[in-house]
């Protein structure tokens, strides 16, 4: 089940990276908002939040304290940005 759950979440930020990169790369045809980049950047922040720890190589083992608080300040910073 969590190895479900990062793999969603990873692919998510991943998928999003390229919509974001093909849109800022051919931004020519159409005109966005930088709103819009700036909710694609959320939707980028939000997924690899909840896989900090797996990204750095500490899920299954005792972390570090300040990698916890990294993680925790960037869960509840999510919603506001």
């Amino acid at each position: 089940m969590v190895y479900t759950f990062l793999a969603l979440q990873i692919s998510g930020a991943c998928i999003f990276t390229l919509i974001l990169l093909s849109a800022w790369i051919f931004r020519d045809g159409a005109k966005r908002h930088p709103a819009w980049f700036s909710f694609g950047v959320s939707w980028i922040v939000f997924p690899i939040s909840y896989s900090f720890l797996f990204l750095a190589g500490q899920q299954w083992i005792s972390p570090a304290k300040a990698l916890c608080i990294a993680q925790a300040g960037l869960i509840y910073a999510v919603p506001f940005l």
